[in-house]
């Protein structure tokens, strides 16, 4: 970590990052260079290879500062336990070799560390993506949430319970101790589980920490995850489901984790057509759970809960969301639009989104001239909007059923996500930002990329829920003022003013002739 004179803080303690490496040649690189580029100098990185007989130990030379171990090995946990023998830091972090960390995050956690003498572990968000031939990041699932993040009992059993997007001091592993080689891929789940139980003191980042890739190598996250790793993770929720040793509550997290995935897998063979091997695993799951077969509904209504209490947060920024209403009729409201719009039914131009585009068009036409790119563009109307005014157009949204639905609008748009949005190479003349910075998971990376790709200007329509100009408050995560601050110096901030329709809405504009 830098000072403002530019010289290194020692108090800053050392994080030693271990990545273990078979064969992944065509991917390593891409782990490397995702802790070069960390703003964090104290760092050493342990690569232990287990006997690679493709190109990764060439391109491992080309690195000189790293560490490598290249020797046989019993597994994944065998070679992690190698790694952190060999580890110097005071900080401990497991990097697979198939994927990266998120930008500037060993800073935080070395910062976090360093101001906490106290904190045993510094954990995060992760998400899993594919990648598309182009490079976009397409996610496939979120491991972001409450749920996921953390040692709670819940945390480290579900499938986002892995130790990637989680850093603990040396001594932990000293305490806990290292990883059981009894589980040569799903070490990391038992040693969480463990670590659940050492009443270790904890600090949760609201940040995504870590990217995990799925690819069809992936022995977790691809399309085709290891059946390996997939019974080991059962055999450690079986073994902490049935050990009285362990507290009640966590074996009660454990049994209830193991119906779950039980119940999915059980599925998946019944639909690949394995009959036989489906009732293997249902004896199984009622070894574990006598009452698993019976609590199936119960895990499906629990799952639909689940979906019905996120709908506040999923739909608190909606285009028909009205503060006045109440709960359950404003719920039956923007359902009613949706399904109406999912049948095709009601074009988007008659909800209050539809005119809000149709006013943002109106009110700043001075300014979308040219080749225009409109970021959270929704279905393609305000697309649709700006080709009939001749302009060439580009939109990017983070919904894939926005996208489905603009493609049948004929208009083109990618997908994109709050984590990293994939702004295009090429320039255009204005950006057409619909809540995007204000929502960004990096707001300062997103403008600079805007600034990058815009020539004249970025026209920009957060909420405004009090009405008040002077705020442009888009969300509850900042205020309007550091919305204005992202661009300072960079172009002319016009005020912002109400759109015509909903005067709960504001745009400002960034204009930079």
């Amino acid at each position: 970590m830098q000072t403002q004179t530019g010289k290194i803080e020692n108090k800053w303690p050392l994080i030693s990052v271990i990545t273990p490496t078979l064969n992944r040649g065509g991917l390593i690189e891409n782990a490397i260079q995702s802790v070069l580029n960390q703003n964090y100098p104290h760092v050493e990185h342990i690569i232990v290879d287990g006997g690679s007989t493709d190109e990764t130990l060439e391109i491992l030379a080309k690195y000189s500062h790293l560490k490598v171990i290249s020797e046989p090995d019993r597994g994944i946990a065998d070679a992690m336990n190698k790694g952190i023998r060999e580890s110097r830091g005071e900080i401990i972090g497991i990097l697979n070799s198939d994927d990266t960390y998120a930008e500037e995050i060993l800073g935080e956690v070395g910062r976090i560390f360093a101001e906490n003498p106290d904190v045993d572990t510094v954990a995060g968000g992760a998400l899993v993506y594919e990648e598309s031939k182009s490079g976009q990041k397409k996610i496939t699932l979120d491991f972001t949430n409450e749920e996921h993040v953390g040692l709670s009992y819940k945390a480290v059993t579900l499938d986002g319970g892995c130790i990637n997007p989680r850093f603990f001091r040396r001594d932990v592993y000293r305490d806990v101790g290292l990883f059981n080689t009894q589980y040569r891929l799903a070490g990391d789940r038992d040693f969480l589980i463990r670590a659940s139980m050492a009443n270790l003191k904890e600090v949760k980042i609201p940040k995504l920490v870590y990217w995990y890739r799925s690819h069809p190598g992936s022995l977790t996250f691809g399309p085709n995850p290891s059946p390996e790793a997939q019974d080991e993770m059962l055999k450690i929720l079986e073994h902490y489901a049935r050990d009285m040793s362990v507290p009640q509550p966590l074996r009660q997290q454990a049994r209830s984790s193991h119906s779950r995935r039980m119940t999915r897998t059980v599925a998946l063979l019944l639909y690949q057509g394995k009959f036989a091997k489906a009732a293997g695993y249902i004896i199984r799951g009622l070894k574990t759970n006598p009452n698993w077969l019976f609590i199936i509904p119960v895990q499906l209504l629990q799952a639909l809960g689940r979906r019905i209490q996120s709908l506040p947060q999923r739909l608190k920024h909606h285009e028909i969301v009205g503060d006045s209403e109440p709960p359950f009729k404003r719920l039956w409201r923007i359902n009613r639009y949706r399904l109406a719009q999912e049948l095709s039914l009601t074009p988007n131009r008659e909800t209050k989104y539809g005119k809000r585009q149709e006013d943002t068009i109106k009110k700043y036409k001075k300014y979308l001239k040219g080749r225009i790119l409109s970021v959270g563009c929704g279905d393609g109307y305000e697309l649709e909007l700006l080709k009939r005014e001749g302009l060439e157009v580009k939109g990017i949204d983070v919904s894939r059923r926005n996208l489905r639905r603009a493609k049948k609008r004929g208009t083109e748009v990618i997908l994109g996500f709050q984590e990293e949005i994939p702004f295009p190479d090429k320039s255009f003349d204005t950006i057409l930002s619909s809540h995007t910075l204000e929502h960004s998971y990096n707001r300062e990376k997103t403008a600079r990329e805007m600034r990058r790709v815009a020539r004249r200007a970025v026209v920009i329509v957060p909420i405004e829920p009090e009405a008040d100009p002077k705020a442009v408050h888009a969300s509850p995560f900042h205020s309007g003022e550091d919305l204005i601050n992202l661009f300072k110096d960079k172009g002319t901030i016009v005020k912002a003013e109400p759109l015509q329709r909903l005067q709960q809405e504001y745009a400002i504009v960034v204009d930079f002739n």
